[in-house]
């Protein structure tokens, strides 16, 4: 009788290639739980703990790291700029200390509203603060998923994922849903879009669905919202302004940092 590899022709291997090991041979990462995440305890039937399953903490902290990499991955945080937008390498002026430390009190989840706006010219570090809240945000374990859009950026995205011939999409509904439904999210220099109809219902749908749906049925925050403007509020759209001063608004009275010697 004829081995089976003898019929079917079998690949072959370049000389000097590693073979690697089958799947069932590859050792685990973590030997307690062999990467499964979870363990149980040893306890005896009739416990409280029999039969539940409990984080590893072996893996923990390597788990975590994994993740929140892969939410700063996912974020749209700047990545360009000569240095990481965080707290930690904020310029401390006196001039904006109020504004840094608000900023600090909001990325904690500390703050008494979930809306936060920081007004003031170019130049005076609010995409600075607004970057570093939903960097710490993401840091910080457990908080849920961060985004950062500048509003002319978040427009184009929508526009380009709209269908033109009957104006729906299913990615633009998709891209609105990550948006409106994330923990936190930072809108960078509104006000700095061209004013269309398109743009102010969207923005309007925006802020106004994360305002709408900010507690949770126990009165909790759920949902924080943060926005930069060089624009005075009142010159926004009624609707957006009336939001944003019902909300935690600080203005940056300081020259522009990057004309300093």
């Amino acid at each position: 009788m004829q081995r089976l590899a003898d019929i079917v022709p079998q690949p072959k291997r370049q000389e000097g290639a590693e073979v690697s090991p089958p799947e069932s041979e590859v050792c685990p990462v973590c030997l307690v739980c062999a990467d499964a995440g979870f363990v149980g305890h040893d306890v005896p039937f009739g416990h409280p703990d029999f039969g539940k399953a409990f984080p590893c903490e072996a893996c923990q902290p390597q788990r975590k790291a994994e993740q929140r990499g892969s939410l700063l991955q996912h974020s749209n945080l700047p990545g360009g700029s000569q240095h990481p937008l965080t707290f930690e390498t904020w310029h401390p002026r006196k001039e904006a200390a109020a504004a840094f430390k608000l900023a600090k009190t909001f990325s904690e989840g500390s703050a008494p509203h979930p809306l936060l706006t920081l007004c003031g010219p170019c130049g005076t570090g609010k995409s600075h603060l607004a970057a570093a809240i939903a960097h710490a945000w993401i840091m910080a374990d457990q908080r849920g998923m961060a985004l950062y859009y500048q509003v002319e950026r978040l427009l184009d995205e929508i526009r380009r994922s709209f269908n033109r011939e009957n104006g729906t999409s299913e990615d633009a509904y998709d891209l609105l849903d990550r948006v409106i439904g994330c923990s936190m999210l930072v809108l960078d220099d509104l006000g700095a879009h061209k004013a269309t109809d398109f743009a102010t219902v969207k923005l309007d749908m925006v802020i106004n669905e994360r305002y709408a749906n900010a507690r949770d049925l126990d009165g909790r925050i759920v949902r924080w919202t943060v926005i930069t403007t060089n624009q005075a509020l009142s010159e926004h759209s009624p609707r957006i302004a009336s939001r944003l001063l019902e909300g935690l608004c600080i203005e940056i009275k300081a020259a522009d940092w990057r004309r300093r010697s």
